[in-house]
C-alpha cells in the first residue's frame, strides 16, 4: 500500500539514508536478488544515480555484490537492515551526547535563563511528534480530543500509536472525529489502531460534511491547530496555544461536532 511505502521512505530517511537510497533499497529488499535493471525499474531512481546509490548501499552494509553474469545485487532483509542503521544512528546520538556535555563543561556561565511559556507558538510537525507535542501526549492526564483528516490520522497512528496506547491504558479518555470513511478506509484504521479499538476510553466518530482541519486538544489545556491540513503529517506547521480563549473556542467547536457525528458502527468500541 502506498501510504506504508511512503512511510517506510520516510523512516529510512530518518534513519540516514537518502530518498534515492532509500527507494533503492526498498526495492532492494523486497526483490531481495537483482539485477540493475530490476532495481532502476522498481525504484524509480535514474538509471545513471543507480550504480551510485548501489555502491553507497555496499559501503553502508544494506547491500552485496554478487560476482556472476550478469551481476546481482543482494540485499539484507529489512531485520537487519533496518538494526544497521538504528545502531549507526545510536553511534551518532553518543557522540553528539559526549560533545553536547562538553559544550556545557566548557560553559557554565552562560546558560540561559528559561523563557516564560508563551500563549501562542508555531512549531514544526517534527518538534510537535519528537519534543512538545510527545510530551503533551505523555503527560496527558484526562482526555485528548483529536479532529483530523483521515490521511492525517493514519499518518498519526502509524507513528504514534504506542504513546496514543499508553495514554488511554492510564484512562486518559481519547476521542476522535474524522471523516466519513468507506470499507476500505476502515479496514487501514483497524490495521493501525488495533492496540485502541477494544478500549472503553477510545471512540472514533465520523462527521459530513467535513472541515479540512486538524485540532488536537489535550486535557483541556493546551490546543495544536494545523496550519496546512492538506500537507502530510510530516510536512506540517502547527499553532500551539494554551491560551484559555482559544482552548475554550477549540473544545466548544469540538463538542458540537462530536454531538452531531455518528458511531462508526464496524468498530465495536463502546
Amino acid at each position: 500500500m502506498l501510504l506504508d511505502y511512503d512511510y517506510d521512505i520516510k523512516t529510512l530517511q530518518e534513519l540516514g539514508l537518502t530518498l534515492s537510497q532509500a527507494k533503492v533499497y526498498v526495492a532492494a529488499a523486497k526483490l531481495g536478488r537483482a539485477k540493475a535493471k530490476d532495481l532502476w525499474e522498481k525504484s524509480g531512481v535514474g538509471r545513471q544515480e543507480l550504480y551510485r546509490i548501489l555502491t553507497e548501499l555496499l559501503d553502508a552494509g544494506l547491500v552485496q555484490k554478487e560476482i556472476s553474469t550478469p551481476t546481482h545485487f543482494l540485499a539484507e532483509p529489512f531485520s537487519k537492515g533496518v538494526l544497521i542503521l538504528l545502531n549507526r544512528k545510536r553511534k551518532e546520538i553518543f557522540e553528539l551526547e559526549r560533545k553536547s556535555e562538553q559544550i556545557m563543561l566548557r560553559n557554565p556561565a552562560s546558560e540561559l535563563k528559561e523563557a516564560e511559556v508563551s500563549k501562542f507558538c508555531i512549531l514544526s510537525r517534527k518538534h510537535l511528534m519528537d519534543n512538545k507535542g510527545k510530551s503533551s501526549y505523555e503527560n496527558s492526564a484526562e482526555s485528548i480530543d483529536y479532529f483530523c483528516p483521515f490521511i492525517r490520522l493514519i499518518q498519526a497512528f502509524a507513528y504514534n500509536i504506542s504513546v496514543y496506547a499508553d495514554a488511554v491504558e492510564r484512562g486518559v479518555r481519547m476521542r476522535v472525529i474524522t471523516e466519513k470513511l468507506d470499507d476500505r478506509q476502515i479496514e487501514e484504521l483497524k490495521k493501525q489502531s488495533a492496540t485502541l479499538l477494544l478500549k472503553e476510553a477510545f471512540k472514533v466518530r465520523f462527521v459530513t460534511p467535513f472541515d479540512n482541519m486538524a485540532i488536537s486538544i489535550i486535557d483541556g489545556k493546551e490546543a495544536y491547530f494545523s496550519l496546512y491540513p492538506d500537507k502530510s503529517l510530516f510536512e506540517d506547521q502547527l499553532l500551539w496555544s494554551n491560551s484559555e480563549p482559544m482552548i475554550t473556542l477549540a473544545e466548544k467547536y469540538f463538542e458540537m461536532i462530536w454531538k452531531s457525528s455518528a458511531k462508526i458502527e464496524t468498530f465495536v468500541i463502546g
